[in-house]
């Protein structure tokens, strides 16, 4: 019987491969089956968390409600998490200049062999106050359990490993 402690994983990952593909217009994404994932640390987040928050805001017109039933994350139909998902999949993002950073360092990843990635400006939605509370308190967890955090450098192909403790 295994004493290891179990951590919550983050609810989405950036499936680097799919999202990197020419011709795919938005952000694809995965569930979390193990820790084989990295963190990316990035400097364009003012303009991917206004992308995000631009998805989620189209949420509220693309999300039928029953009769009387108020726009609360439990009470959605179908529910905000597929929505956000799928809105960012679907979105045609090619104009958007933080989408083609993004898509230049997915390839470079995927270059490498870097399957999934967890960014919170965007495995977070924004407009989600229940997960973003949720996702913030495992941050932690998920910085300290993920392969390794990558801070790519604006502009060049070089990205730098944040450190990690001994023996990790």
């Amino acid at each position: 019987m295994s004493t290891s402690k179990q951590f919550p994983s983050p609810i989405r990952l950036i499936d680097v491969s799919e999202t990197a593909k020419d011709g795919q217009r938005g952000v694809v994404f995965r569930k979390a089956k193990h820790w084989r994932f990295h963190i990316v640390s990035h400097t364009w987040s003012k303009s991917v968390r206004d992308l995000s928050e631009e998805i989620a805001k189209m949420i509220k017109h693309e999300t039928p409600k029953e009769e009387g039933m108020s726009h609360e994350r439990d009470t959605l139909m179908p529910n905000a998490e597929y929505l956000y998902e799928k809105l960012l999949e679907d979105a045609d993002l090619s104009d958007r200049s933080c989408f083609q950073e993004l898509k230049q360092l997915l390839s470079w990843l995927a270059g490498d062999g870097v399957e999934s990635i967890w960014m919170d400006a965007l495995c977070i939605n924004q407009t989600d106050d229940a997960e973003k509370e949720a996702e913030i308190a495992n941050m932690g967890s998920y910085y300290r359990n993920s392969i390794a955090c990558l801070r790519p450098t604006p502009w060049s192909r070089q990205i730098c490993s944040c450190s990690r403790p001994e023996g990790r």
